[in-house]
């Protein structure tokens, strides 16, 4: 799969984006996470988003959504690196990371 990261995405540096070689997209943001609220955006609809920590454990799931735009706000006090996994309409699976301070 061939990934691209938009000149937009570099120039605001406070989200994640990504295309994919289909030209679907998700982005999460802001990234720094501050307040543990952050949205997920796609170009498809969204299925389930589930965030893990970095032992791979799930600290948020989300199925059913059928939406485009989720807001999510986490309830764990930890800080640090966790994993967004977003599965849209399409059965795309796509992974990104952001760090709550």
């Amino acid at each position: 799969m061939f990934i691209s990261i938009s000149a937009m995405a570099l120039a605001a540096g406070n989200f994640h984006q990504v295309f994919n070689d289909n030209g679907k997209e998700v982005i999460v943001y802001p990234n720094p996470v501050l307040d543990n609220k952050f949205k997920v955006e796609t170009n498809q609809e969204i299925i389930e988003i589930t965030v893990l920590n970095v032992l791979g454990q799930p600290v948020f799931n989300q199925k059913y959504i059928q939406t485009n735009t989720v807001s999510i706000e986490l309830e764990t006090r930890d800080k640090g690196v966790f994993i967004v996994q977003v599965k849209t309409s399409d059965g795309t699976l796509s992974n990104k990371r952001i760090l709550l301070k």
